[in-house]
């Protein structure tokens, strides 16, 4: 993350209490603790529709990398079949009460 990779795969997060593997974290231009970039949290399903699980999946991984970057991503997103492969993106302001 700190040499400002336009994406990482299989990113690890690491919390006090929590750690996770995000499928994806792409560069977004919003500026942070690592520079003037930051990052967001992409996740792929298998499954049709994005259930309540995967949001809660992605809001914590969310926070997780809030942590280690120093800013809160504004959103996370979920790529699904079901979208064609169309990113369906979720504002972490709306879901991060529940991490």
């Amino acid at each position: 993350m700190v040499r400002g990779d336009p994406v990482i795969v299989q990113a690890a997060l690491q919390g006090s209490n929590w750690s996770g593997r995000a499928d994806v974290l792409l560069r977004v231009e919003r500026p942070s603790n690592l520079g003037p970039w930051s990052y967001e949290v992409t996740d792929t399903k298998l499954a049709r529709e994005t259930k309540g699980n995967t949001v809660l999946q992605i809001s914590l991984y969310s926070d997780l990398l809030g942590k280690m970057q120093g800013l809160a991503p504004e959103a996370a997103f979920v790529v699904t079949p079901g979208t064609d492969y169309a990113p369906e993106r979720y504002r972490i302001s709306d879901y991060g009460a529940y991490t």
